[in-house]
Parts: structure tokens; C-alpha cells; sequence
């Protein structure tokens, strides 16, 4: 699906085949979800972007390349994805741009697992890639996992960017970037070049 609208609901969708584009808002399953839901749906092709810039509000990932606004039901729970993501930035095995409307409206996924190898291409200091979520803001992530503790080719989380600033970078097996509602940093995002989690 390119993309879901107000209502939308995908549910128990597998995906074989590799994508591949030059823009943004990719991911395996949808491109880009407002105010609707994606359950239980399997992701196992490459999802490639060759863009070299980073898009406003645009993100690739596993199962959709953005989640966005909507309002406090929509979400995407019980999805896997096992393809390899990478992208020029806001990069995620699940969702790689994920924002509610506000802090009345905090947009959750839960339940997801990430066994792909998640990469951003930007070589400066500012490249942002999660295990689950690469970029999020008013959000939640809960009960999701990047990778499994019996193979550690799962999950791999790769930053090809130098060095760190105090804004917009970070690189996390679960959250790439957090930022608050004044668009800062919260300080638990991961900053390693190379990081694993199994969390929530």
C-alpha cells in the first residue's frame, strides 16, 4: 500500500519482494499510514531508498516508512520484519519516521520485532537509524525487539556517520532518535556507531 488514510486497517499482509525507490516514505507494507492501523503482517523483501537527502517528514522502513498525526488508535502492533532496510536517514526496522499529532495524541506501536539489518548511508554527523523506530517524536514503543540473543547476524543496526552533534543524530537498537515536544533531544537515545537491543 502506498498510502493509508483515516481508517485504514492492514492486517495479516506478507510482503516477498524487494522495493526499491528514490524518494522516501517507504516501507515494506505502506508507505505512509495516517490515522489507521497495521497488525500482524510479515515484511521479508529489501526496502531500498537511493535518495541522498533527507525528506522533511519522510522515513523507510521495515513495514511502513512513516506513521504520523492521526489520532490515539492508530498504531502498528504484532508485525515482523526480516528484510534489510537501508536509506540515506530516519531509518527503522519497523517505521522510520514515527510522530503523534501532540501529547494529547501519543502514537504507539507495540509488539514488534525488527531480524533485518538496518542501515543509513548519510556520512556526515547527523544520520539517524533505529532497530525499531528511527526518528520519533510523541510517540511510544512497547514490547518490541531488534534481533535475537541466539544470532547475532539479526538485528545488525549500522551508522555510516562520523562523529555526533547535540542535535538530530543518534543510532539505537530500538529508538534512533527521541525527541520532546520542543523538538530536543531526550538524552536516553543511543549515540554508539553500532548498537544491539532487546527490549522495550
Amino acid at each position: 500500500v502506498g498510502y493509508a488514510n483515516i481508517s485504514s486497517t492492514i492486517s495479516g499482509c506478507t510482503n516477498n519482494g524487494n522495493v526499491t525507490v528514490t524518494g522516501h516514505q517507504t516501507g515494506g507494507i505502506v508507505g505512509k499510514i495516517t490515522a489507521g492501523k497495521i497488525t500482524n503482517s510479515v515484511n521479508n523483501g529489501a526496502v531500498t531508498s537511493t535518495a541522498a537527502a533527507r525528506s522533511v517528514d519522510g522515513g523507510l522502513g521495515g513495514i511502513a516508512g512513516s506513521i504520523k498525526e492521526g489520532n490515539a488508535s492508530q498504531t502498528i502492533t504484532g508485525c515482523t520484519n526480516n528484510g534489510n532496510v537501508t536509506a540515506f536517514d530516519r531509518v527503522g526496522g519497523i517505521v522510520g519516521f514515527q510522530q503523534g499529532l501532540n501529547t494529547s495524541s501519543i502514537l504507539t506501536i507495540s509488539n514488534n520485532t525488527n531480524l533485518g539489518t538496518i542501515s543509513s548511508k548519510r556520512t556526515d554527523s547527523l544520520g539517524v537509524v533505529g532497530g525499531i523506530t528511527g526518528y520519533l517524536k510523541y510517540g511510544k514503543i512497547l514490547g518490541c525487539t531488534n534481533g535475537v540473543s541466539t544470532d547475532s547476524s539479526k538485528g545488525s543496526i549500522l551508522n555510516a556517520s562520523t562523529g555526533k552533534t547535540t542535535e538530530d543524530h543518534g543510532t539505537g537498537g530500538i529508538v534512533g532518535l527521541s525527541v520532546d515536544a520542543g523538538g530536543n533531544v531526550i538524552p536516553t537515545s543511543f549515540t554508539s556507531a553500532v548498537d544491539k537491543g532487546v527490549g522495550n
